[in-house]
């Protein structure tokens, strides 16, 4: 019986050792924790510089909608999650942006990572968010169009432009509205 005992005990030690080992060596060398990471993810389909697919997206609402829907629009494509800090310090500063250039031609297209729909939805309802957002309740690599762009942290805003190209990430809002500036119209006069 000791000895089963000892036995027992070896076992699950060596187990533990097959798990703890990989991650000490992930912590000590940056590539291998770099490369299970990629593992997860897989390589980008869409790169900068690449034409964005019609993509499909089922908003909170149940309503589809396609890019291809949103013609000669600048389409930013915004990754949150309810409990990032960036993403709620960001939301108030890209509804203005919203505000300030969706009659110029601009689309917002919210992607949750959110597991939870309740937390998805209250972060929308605390945001006011008028733009669609897509939930499926897969959080990071589990999530399709996350992993279409290898989007591998909230607060990624990728900006499509008219054309359909994928410019790249424009998480710095004060760059984003000078990008912005460049390639849309600019507003007429009021009443035009």
């Amino acid at each position: 019986m000791q000895n089963a005992l000892r036995q027992w005990a070896i076992l699950l030690f060596l187990g533990f050792l097959a798990s703890v080992i990989p991650m000490r060596q992930a912590l000590v060398n940056p590539a291998i924790a770099a490369a299970s990471v990629e593992d997860r993810w897989g390589p980008a389909t869409i790169k900068v510089g690449d034409a964005v697919p019609d993509l499909l997206i089922e908003d909170m609402d149940g309503h589809s909608l396609r890019l291809s829907e949103l013609p000669g629009r600048v389409v930013l494509l915004s990754f949150s999650v309810s409990w990032c800090d960036e993403c709620n310090d960001q939301a108030p500063q890209l509804r203005a942006i919203f505000d300030d250039y969706h009659d110029r031609g601009l689309a917002i297209v919210g992607i949750s990572y959110d597991t939870d729909r309740v937390s998805a939805e209250t972060f929308r309802r605390e945001h006011a968010i008028p733009w669609p957002i897509e939930f499926t309740g897969r959080g990071f690599w589990k999530n399709r169009i996350g992993r279409l762009f290898h989007v591998t942290d909230t607060g990624a805003i990728l900006l499509v432009n008219p054309s359909g190209i994928l410019e790249g990430d424009f998480r710095d809002l004060t760059h984003l509205r000078e990008r912005l500036n460049q390639i849309l119209p600019a507003r007429g006069p009021k009443g035009d």
